[in-house]
């Protein structure tokens, strides 16, 4: 081999070695991307599937329904929420009386841009531009059944309906007490069921402070101190960047009349347990409704909420090299952006139908 031949091949040499490091480089890249896409994919799939299953129960009382609420009851009802329930207010019997139960069974989710009642010594280093969304029901499954508690938790707060008509209490909210109502047998115990309260929000950090990772957090209601709790909130998914809740609110009837709890329900001549004229008929009505500090949600609002459209804004956890996010980012009828950062982002979004409240007004 001469010397030009050899100097030739040590360059074409050169050249395939550096196509092959360009060619790994491209691969370790297109790898980066699809793993940090793939995971910001699997975060919106798993907080969306989460909250979309607690809110799709909200409001599910294990048999009970408030008058307002039931179509079968004649009479006027004497129970529609008069205010939205503080869901972290200390127990007690003065504090959880008759007007707060009323309010809770009323009023099973609402959201806001703040922390509602005294929720804000829970809900720190809360991320600007996000949502702070309370989900009430009880538990699907009863005490003793498959998949749920063998035995109640002493002090835990417990849920039962009466269904004997020789016993005059309609239902129970208490952590002792529930021997007195009774199944349709009037022998059986009536069932039991935990009180299960959710408060899903944006913390501005996942592990210590300044860290810079938006992180969705979740406090459920617990025992502590031998006293019924609201527990210090619990991270979720990092990476997620904002949440916002708008309501479908359902305050028409299907005959066109507003909906009005202060009087008995009403119904179409001829149309009896099919077109009532004074409560809803299931289905949201107008522009979806967004809580913030500004125009605040009513009690009338939120009584009437019959399905949720959840908004989240994922974030890459790393910065990307190269990249600066000059986009704009449309969460319903808000507008996050451009952050000029060097974090990838992507909107994610799911509707949610309030079952338990919808299904009660929906008539043949």
């Amino acid at each position: 081999m001469t010397l030009v031949e050899l100097m030739i091949a040590m360059a074409l040499g050169l050249v395939l070695a550096l196509a092959m490091a360009s060619l790994q480089l491209s691969v370790t890249r297109s790898s980066t991307d699809v793993s940090r896409t793939t995971g910001m994919l699997e975060t919106a799939r798993v907080v969306l599937q989460l909250m979309a299953d607690d809110l799709s129960q909200a409001g599910f009382w294990g048999g009970y329904v408030p008058e307002f609420d039931n179509l079968t009851f004649s009479g006027v009802p004497s129970d529609p929420p008069t205010a939205l329930p503080d869901p972290c207010l200390a127990y007690s019997a003065t504090n959880w009386n008759a007007t707060y139960l009323r309010n809770l069974f009323g009023v099973p989710a609402l959201s806001g841009a703040t922390a509602p009642g005294t929720c804000d010594t829970l809900v720190t280093q809360a991320q600007a531009n996000s949502d702070v969304l309370v989900v009430r029901r009880v538990s699907s499954c009863a005490v003793g059944e498959a998949g749920c508690e063998a035995t109640a938790t002493e002090d835990a707060l417990y849920h039962s309906v009466n269904l004997c008509s020789t016993v005059s209490t309609t239902h129970l909210l208490a952590s002792t007490g529930h021997a007195a109502l009774l199944a349709r047998d009037c022998t059986t115990p009536a069932a039991q069921r935990r009180l299960l309260s959710s408060l899903w929000w944006v913390r501005d950090h996942a592990v210590s402070d300044g860290d810079g990772i938006p992180t969705l957090m979740r406090s459920s209601l617990g025992v502590s101190s031998s006293t019924p709790t609201q527990g210090a909130g619990e991270v979720v998914a990092e990476g997620v960047q904002a949440l916002r809740v708008e309501w479908g609110i359902d305050n028409v009837s299907k005959s066109g009349g507003a909906v009005n709890f202060s009087q008995a329900v009403a119904w179409v001549s001829g149309q009896e347990f099919r077109q009532a004229t004074n409560r809803g008929d299931g289905a949201p009505d107008g522009a979806d409704v967004h809580c913030d500090t500004t125009t605040p949600c009513t009690v009338d609002q939120m009584s009437n909420a019959v399905t949720a459209t959840l908004y989240v804004l994922v974030r890459s956890v790393a910065p990307v090299d190269g990249y600066t996010d000059t986009r704009t980012y449309q969460l319903g009828g808000a507008t996050l952006g451009p952050f000029n950062d060097r974090f990838q982002r992507k909107v994610f979004s799911t509707t949610v139908r309030l079952a338990n409240v919808s299904g009660r007004r929906e008539t043949p």
